[in-house]
């Protein structure tokens, strides 16, 4: 019999996975899709649109939709993918999908704007955004600081301020510019997700789980946060919530090992081994070298 010790705190994610994978013999899938302005529906040209793959962020495209909004990128390997859509003047959004061999994806998103700005502020919040891509934080905040004296309720602007500051871990700055984004911007599923990680770093699960469902509620569907999401109910408590999220999860990243892992546990709990050594050889086959590796091979002989 399997003792309570085995059970631990779940760790959070704070960057997008990377998971080591062989590359299939051929590349034969398609991300296209069309971006419009939300109110009235029209084309946007001159959209920025980074794909990047969950397996390494070295798999990184950057395009720019057309005169009709249109973007097109082939030759992509089969896997998961972070759609990041960009725009001066509207609110940045994220997507992720999964292609499979030989499939084209379409995306279709409709982008809120942003209230009227003085084209300074405007041209400065793009200048930020490309800066932040490149990783140039520092001239990337006095561009932000600019924005934000001129335009103290600009949500995007307090968004990527606060994401500058958590990735130089500042946090307690980080978790003020969120709050300040959100506070503007109830909807705002990519503030609510970043703040989330670090109220859960925090160990603030009550609060995490309040901003993680939240976001989730209102569509976010990226593999990091719903792991988080899933990790947060765990560490209160709440397994079999944690895993319809996993499920979730694994429906849109079927190679997100850390996963099957924490369904293994889950699973241990509710006294059904068969399905806990179903999911424990598939963490081993994706990442047998990974941080739970050794853990799951002592239960695993405990079940035979």
């Amino acid at each position: 019999m399997m003792k309570k010790n085995l059970f631990h705190i779940t760790v959070i994610f704070f960057i997008l996975a990377v998971f080591a994978v062989s590359a299939p013999a051929q590349i034969l899938n398609t991300i296209r899709g069309t971006i419009t302005d939300k109110e009235s529906g029209a084309p946007l040209a001159e959209v920025t649109v980074i794909i990047v793959s969950t397996r390494s962020a070295a798999i990184k495209f950057e395009l720019s939709t057309d005169a009709n909004g249109y973007f097109y990128k082939g030759g992509l390997e089969t896997g998961t993918y972070q759609i990041r859509i960009e725009k001066s003047g509207y609110i940045p959004v994220a997507d992720f999908l999964r292609l499979s061999v030989g499939e084209t994806k379409t995306v279709e998103n409709a982008l809120e704007r942003m209230k009227a700005q003085e084209p300074s502020n405007a041209m400065l919040l793009e200048e930020a955004v490309s800066l932040i891509n490149q990783g140039e934080y520092q001239q990337a905040m006095k561009n932000l600081d600019k924005v934000l004296q001129k335009d103290p309720e600009n949500p995007s602007a307090f968004y990527y301020s606060g994401l500058i500051h958590e990735r130089g871990g500042e946090t307690g700055k980080a978790a003020a510019d969120l709050e300040k984004a959100i506070a503007l911007k109830e909807d705002f599923t990519l503030a609510l997700a970043e703040l989330g990680k670090i109220r859960a770093r925090k160990r603030d699960f009550t609060d995490a789980e309040t901003l993680f469902k939240k976001a989730y509620l209102l569509g976010a569907n990226d593999p990091v946060t719903l792991f988080n999401y899933a990790s947060t109910l765990i560490n209160l408590g709440r397994g079999p919530e944690a895993g319809s999220i996993l499920e979730k999860l694994l429906s849109i990243d079927p190679d997100f090992s850390d996963a099957y892992y924490e369904l293994a546990i889950i699973n241990l709990g509710k006294g059904d081994q068969d399905k806990t050594r179903e999911l424990l050889e598939k963490y081993l086959d994706l990442a047998p070298q990974g941080g739970n590796a050794a853990l799951a091979e002592e239960i695993l002989k405990t079940l035979k």
